[in-house]
């Protein structure tokens, strides 16, 4: 099974960055509602999770909540041991 989601995220909200709640941004609210989410999904199993942000033009590959990695522009997504022969670029997910 291959798992993934669109991200709207950021890097203080994976930091560990927060606000009170009468400070939380809508974008804040949302970044925390997705890591729930990324959280669920890798509990159910899923051995992925990709997360792809319009805003940076990254895709942020989730193998656990503390084994991270984000991809940009011409990095390549590829996920040989789980879909074999799969690679894109990430630049190719926001392409118009």
């Amino acid at each position: 099974m291959s798992c993934s989601a669109r991200r709207i995220f950021d890097s203080l909200t994976l930091s560990g960055g927060s606000g009170s709640i009468g400070g939380t941004t809508e974008g804040t609210v949302r970044d925390r509602w997705l890591l729930w989410k990324v959280k669920d999904w890798l509990e159910a199993g899923c051995r992925r999770v990709w997360v792809a942000d319009p805003r940076t033009e990254t895709v942020t590959v989730y193998r656990s909540l503390s084994e991270i990695t984000i991809l940009s522009g011409s990095d390549t997504l590829a996920e040989p041991e789980l879909l074999p022969g799969f690679q894109t670029s990430v630049a190719g997910f926001f392409r118009r």
